[in-house]
């Protein structure tokens, strides 16, 4: 067990597990440390994120999911997806405190929050669905925006968890709200990409680069905040990853079947899959991980024609 000498106790907000130190879950993890809380988190692949994060305050690190549930007042996960947030839901320990939640700020989809929320209810947690935008930066300063959905009104310290990573915390209706609401962003977001891919390949063939062509729609109806702060430094040479592809594609699947559900017509949306499916099957050829907006080197002439249908997926 890895654990790091506690602050002061004056610091000291209380015991909160963390599940997934992914590009995320890292940073939150970091603001809550700041904030004073003690972490609980498990051991695994990320070693060196656990030292990096017992230098700045207290970390327990747990060989067993069942240790860490038994000492965390609240369990935070941060996960790539459904199946991953459920199998934790099933390890809840019953709570007969009633006093306990289960933050869950993966995007999932509906249908799992709907499970996660059945299986925290019968231990006895509350679930909350807070799903998060802003990417790994903000979420390493605690300026994310959180959709938070809850069974009644948070339990006692949810709110100072959820406060301590974002910037704003939007409050919605049951579980299952908040998954809705993300799904509707990233439709805007992962569509958006696409768009703006279009818009820079015209900009280039007159011989404007991406920085160029940023200053000059800033300010008017075509700026966006994903042209202006992110695209520059995700399409320089040498970049690294930063909203990962493989997820942006499975948060794509999410709103396709979210949108089926309520027959909405398909057909943008399954234009917009068919390219992240080119840039996946690239992903694969080349063995490496890319960012999101790898879909705009998709969309050069010439690129093959994968059909949009996800029904069999």
């Amino acid at each position: 067990m890895i654990a790091a000498p506690p602050p002061a106790p004056a610091s000291q907000a209380g015991a909160v597990g963390v599940i997934g130190l992914g590009a995320m879950g890292a940073g939150m993890a970091e603001v809550l440390l700041r904030a004073g809380y003690e972490l609980h988190v498990l051991e695994g692949r990320a070693a060196a994120q656990i030292r990096r994060l017992g230098e700045i305050g207290p970390v327990v690190a747990h060989p067993r999911l069942a240790d860490l549930l038994d000492r965390a007042e609240h369990v935070l996960t941060c996960l790539p997806a459904g199946p991953d947030v459920v199998a934790v839901a099933r390890e809840l320990p019953v709570d007969p405190s009633r006093s306990r939640a289960l933050i869950d700020c993966s995007t999932i989809g509906v249908s799992a929050a709907a499970e996660v929320w059945e299986l925290a209810r019968a231990a006895g947690w509350q679930y909350v669905d807070a799903p998060l935008t802003g990417g790994p930066a903000r979420a390493a300063t605690g300026e994310l925006l959180c959709y938070l959905s809850s069974d009644g009104e948070p339990r006692p310290g949810v709110m100072d968890i959820a406060d301590a990573f974002s910037a704003r915390v939007v409050r919605l209706g049951e579980p299952g709200s908040g998954q809705t609401i993300k799904l509707a962003n990233n439709s805007i977001v992962l569509g958006l990409v696409a768009l703006n891919g279009y818009a820079l390949s015209l900009a280039e063939s007159a011989g404007v680069g991406v920085d160029e062509f940023a200053e000059i729609v800033r300010g008017g109806a075509a700026d966006n905040w994903q042209l202006q702060n992110y695209l520059p430094a995700a399409l320089a040479p040498g970049a690294r990853p930063g909203f990962a592809l493989r997820l942006a594609h499975k948060d794509l699947g999410l709103v396709i079947d979210a949108a089926r559900g309520r027959d909405l017509d398909l057909g943008v949306l399954e234009a917009v899959d068919a390219v992240y499916r080119r840039a996946s099957a690239r992903e694969g050829d080349e063995g490496r991980r890319l960012d999101f907006s790898a879909v705009i080197g998709e969309l050069a002439s010439g690129a093959p024609s994968i059909s949009g249908d996800r029904s069999s997926d």
